[in-house]
């Protein structure tokens, strides 16, 4: 996809954001209108966003399963037509009834989409602009919340008029005695936009890392036993609950203490909150460069609880001020609670981050709580809940314990260069690492031409090569056949020519092996069993001389309906652990790239799982390599995989090609390097060594003429 065109889905993932929060900020302002329109109590005008952020708590980790399963387009233009149709049914049926499943309807579209177009933006900006992409989308969420409550006074102070023709046309679409009802016409026109026009663009195919991955049950059920995870869970609930509980009835509390016009006072004291909190966003950006987060969230957590005294107890001068300030406090609540809770949990962030996405059910379960506390005590008495959420904000403060501290600047001669950004007002650019090069790949040659009669119409895939000074050869080399008829050994003594052992096959109903030899000179060999079945497996084989294989254990059991393969062994230079990197997919629509890690390479089978990367186009054949840095600097790890962009999905299917990841650990977040495919034109299934203090690849290219693989060497030279 073309420059522009990424440009252009950027900018559409913006606009998405302003959709998601034109719709849902809208609810604060509307409470006054909803309890004079329908003749309701507190509590019966709080179930309204109630139905409307319960269902974030419904829709967060499904809508992640659903978007692995469908891809971001569909789900995008799934979640549009949701939107449309709850807005679109209360606009032609403006009645208390018709509300309530009209908000949980577009609730689940707008929770929707919050899960799909996160790693839409980080494909379709490039990983290394993510963060600042996200900063902006941050910023123009918080426009649409400053923007719509403005509109909604433009809708109902000029609807009697009729002024001007959008006036006129939603004047006659809208009761008289609901002129508030008319802003759902908007939205259902928004939404109705958005899902043809998506529905008509062609988005790039996003490859999941493991962050963005919605996980298995067993990770969510991993995660709720820890109850470090509940606790940040609350915290959430919380936080959520403090921001719409404060948005949703300050307008109605203003009416009611202070006679305050809700059309006009009301809906510009929540427009304000939310420029307040988008503003906040920014200083907090920089004060988190500054300080401990816990520190940031402590201080900003008692100063939205003085805004809060002030709003609840002073005169109307200063709570049409304090209430709007609430908003600046709680701006930086939301990131902090979610990047202590990442740091905090060693893994699985994927699950973990939808767990804490269906958190944001507190913006419906305290919004009602105070309705209900304010019919029986008084309004004031309900909103006086905020002490307990913002409290529980505030005691993460002293609580947590992250893994990993946010960074801060050290040098306090750096402190100025931060306050002046802070003075310009501009959006930060988190500092972001360059992409990692690759190392620079000689000109592929062929080796292990000459065919074994057992071989047949396959050709060698692989090669997992050792330095075993054996039988008057220096190196060892174990091949599989493309369709898992069987393995083979052949040996060298210059890498490049090969001699094939004479009574091939050593196995038979085998593929991929990846060997390494262990301490006592025991080779350790990960094979594919059953390949090409629905009962493809890994098991754990050893030999001594490395011809007769002895079958221990198997590593990686069959799954149902997906297929587990393409194992690699590797032994973590810095610490010693063994990893067995391999892929697990049902080679459609569902690919993933899974880590297991021991001290023992016979520990292997027990290991927890950890998921490096998923996709739902072809990614697979992982194989990792350590490289020093060079002149004291810190090496880097390298993860190969095998790509087929296009394979099942699109009518003109690309070809194979290599796409190398990098990251700092051998389990780690791996990004792509720059210059990828690192290899193209049919090639595939890179097996990385070092040998000789150079690199040695050894990877295969599909023949377009023959329609046979063919097995190649590629060298580079390795840091100094």
């Amino acid at each position: 996809m073309s420059a522009h065109m990424n440009r252009f889905i950027v900018g559409l993932v913006f606009v998405i954001f302003f959709v998601i929060s034109f719709l849902t900020n809208i609810l604060g302002p509307l409470v006054p209108d909803i309890i004079t329109g329908f003749h309701v109590s507190l509590t019966l005008a709080a179930v309204l966003p109630f139905s409307f952020f319960i269902a974030y708590g419904v829709m967060s980790v499904p809508a992640g399963f659903l978007v692995e399963r469908w891809g971001e387009k569909k789900l995008l233009v799934a979640s549009f037509v949701l939107g449309a149709a709850g807005s679109l049914s209360f606009a032609l049926v403006p009645t208390y009834a018709v509300a309530l499943v009209s908000l949980f309807v577009m609730g689940s579209g707008m929770a929707a989409l919050q899960v799909a177009i996160n790693p839409l933006l980080r494909v379709a900006g490039g990983e290394q602009h993510f963060a600042y992409n996200s900063a902006f989308a941050q910023l123009v969420f918080g426009l649409a919340s400053f923007v719509s409550p403005l509109v909604y006074t433009y809708l109902v102070s000029g609807l009697s008029s009729r002024s001007d023709p959008l006036l006129r046309l939603l004047g006659n679409v809208t009761p008289a005695d609901l002129p508030w009802a008319s802003v759902y016409w908007l939205f259902a026109v928004a939404t109705v936009a958005m899902a043809i026009f998506i529905g008509v663009l062609r988005l790039p195919t996003v490859q999941r890392t493991a962050d963005e991955s919605a996980g298995t049950l067993e990770m969510y059920r991993t995660l709720l036993r820890n109850p470090t995870v509940w606790l940040y869970f609350f915290c959430v609930i919380a936080y959520v609950g403090s921001e719409q509980g404060a948005a949703d009835w300050m307008s109605q509390f203003l009416f009611r203490y202070h006679g305050l016009d809700p059309h006009v006072a009301g809906a510009t004291s929540v427009s304000r909150f939310w420029g307040l909190l988008t503003a906040g966003c920014l200083i907090g950006m920089v004060l988190l460069k500054l300080f401990d987060s816990r520190k940031v969230l402590i201080a900003f957590s008692l100063g939205a609880l003085a805004m809060l005294t002030l709003a609840l107890f002073g005169p109307a001068n200063v709570a049409v001020l304090a209430f709007p300030s609430i908003g600046l406090f709680a701006s930086i609540m939301w990131p902090t609670l979610v990047s202590l809770s990442l740091n905090s949990v060693p893994t699985h962030h994927g699950p973990l981050a939808g767990i804490l996405c269906t958190g944001i059910m507190g913006g419906a379960v305290l919004p009602l709580l105070i309705g209900y506390v304010g019919d029986l005590y008084g309004l004031r008495a309900g909103m006086m809940l905020l002490y307990v959420t913002f409290g529980c904000i505030l005691s993460v403060g002293f609580w947590a314990r992250p893994i990993i501290s946010n960074a801060v600047i050290r040098s306090r001669k750096k402190a100025p260069v931060a306050a002046a950004a802070l003075c310009a007002v501009v959006p930060l650019r988190h500092a972001q690492a360059e992409p990692a090069a690759y190392l620079p790949l000689s000109e592929p040659q062929p080796v292990l031409e000459v065919a074994q009669s057992w071989e047949g119409d396959q050709q060698p895939h692989t090669l997992s090569v050792l330095e075993l000074n054996r039988d008057g050869y220096r190196y060892w080399g174990w091949y599989g056949l493309n369709h898992g008829r069987g393995m083979g050994l052949a040996r060298s003594n210059d890498l490049v020519h090969w001699t094939k052992f004479e009574k091939n096959p050593l196995w038979t109903n085998a593929r991929w092996p990846s060997v390494l030899e262990g301490a006592d000179h025991t080779l350790y060999l990960a094979v594919t069993r059953n390949y090409d079945t629905p009962t493809s497996h890994i098991v754990l084989a050893t030999s001594i001389d490395g011809i007769h294989l002895t079958e221990v254990k198997t590593l990686v059991a069959a799954v149902e309906n997906q297929r587990n393969q393409n194992p690699n062994l590797f032994r973590d230079p810095l610490s010693g652990d063994f990893l067995l990197t391999f892929y697990r997919g049902n080679d459609r629509d569902y690919f993933d790239i899974v880590s297991k890690r021991a001290r023992r390479i016979e520990d292997l089978d027990n290991a927890p799982e950890k998921l490096l990367l998923h996709s739902q186009e072809t990614v697979a054949a992982p194989t990792l390599l350590y490289v020093r840095g060079s002149g004291g600097h810190k090496g880097v790890y390298y993860l190969a995989t095998e790509i087929f962009p296009h394979r099942y999905n699109e009518r003109d299917p690309g070809v194979w090609q290599v796409k190398v990841f990098s990251a700092d650990r051998p389990d780690g977040r791996f990004e792509p390097v720059a210059g990828n495919p690192i290899e193209s034109d049919g090639r595939a299934c890179l097996f990385q060594h070092e040998l000789q203090g150079r690199f040695y690849g050894y990877q295969c290219r599909l023949d377009a003429a023959t329609d046979r693989w063919k097995m190649e060497l590629v060298t580079a030279p390795l840091p100094k």
